[in-house]
């Protein structure tokens, strides 16, 4: 099992793992737009999943108006959304509170071209709340194990993701134990499974980059050590073919830390979509 798995075990079935399945993703999927209120109570926000479907949530509307639905726009504006894709069921008439939904567009149709979505009232050609599609910025999520100095090891991040940009997009940690070896683990899954006395927060199948080491002040063991990984420089490398537009990455660093319980530390992770 992953728990008994060695440093260098551990490094090794992570290099093994097999590619993910699952097909190229949508390249903007995990964009989202947040509906401003301009009408009968619209709120929420709504997050592109793939080419042809959307999920809204916390989604706010008392039903009033006259032949209300989800429309999708080439830009946020009141003109395009006037020519622009009606998608979803007929909203009025009924209160939604904090409601989730998913909108499937009509068969053939894709969201190629489509950048806003309102809640639009076709009678009297105006919108009750509306909002663009951005790609939404990395998010820090699981819990850190306190390292054996009884420091809590910090992820940071620095730049966006991107598969055309030329801009770093740096995943770092801080706090850690100075003068030792460590690895960036990624997947494209997230996890919360009890490992080596902490919590690995990657789902299977994981990979790694090369080994780093930590640096920091020489001699007494302290946790003025610190690691740094560029991520747009492993995506654009072309060294693993799931790093592409639209996929969603989980990223965690992994520590050698001998007096900790297994000998080993971690920090929390950080969670990101590719944008284009």
């Amino acid at each position: 099992m992953i728990r008994q798995l060695s440093i260098g075990a551990l490094a090794a079935a992570c290099l093994a793992a097999p590619a993910l399945s699952q097909g190229s993703p949508y390249p903007r999927a995990g964009f989202r737009a947040n509906l401003s209120t301009i009408a009968h109570d619209v709120d929420g926000f709504v997050t592109i999943l793939d080419q042809d479907t959307l999920l809204v949530e916390n989604f706010d509307y008392d039903g009033g108006g006259i032949s209300v639905y989800f429309y999708l726009g080439a830009q946020n504006n009141s003109n395009a959304f006037a020519n622009g894709l009606q998608i979803g069921p007929q909203l009025l008439g009924t209160v939604f509170d904090d409601e989730t939904l998913t909108l499937d567009l009509p068969p053939g149709a894709t969201l190629d071209g489509y950048n806003a979505i309102c809640v639009w009232c076709v009678a009297a050609g105006v919108s009750f709340g509306q909002g663009a599609f951005f790609a939404q910025p990395p998010q820090t999520y699981c819990t850190a194990k306190v390292n054996s100095e009884g420091c809590t090891p910090q992820i940071l991040f620095s730049g966006s993701p991107s598969a055309s940009s030329a801009a770093p997009f740096t995943i770092g940690a801080t706090q850690v134990i100075n003068q030792k070896s460590g690895v960036l683990l990624y997947a494209l899954a997230a996890d919360n499974l009890p490992f080596q006395g902490g919590v690995l927060c990657v789902g299977a199948p994981r990979r790694r980059t090369p080994l780093q080491l930590s640096g920091g002040n020489s001699g007494a063991t302290d946790c003025s050590g610190a690691y740094s990984f560029d991520f747009r420089a492993r995506i654009q490398s072309g060294v693993d073919s799931e790093l592409v537009a639209g996929a969603e990455v989980f990223a965690q660093y992994w520590q050698r830390d001998p007096l900790a319980a297994f000998g080993v530390g971690l920090t929390a992770a950080v969670a990101f979509h590719i944008a284009p």
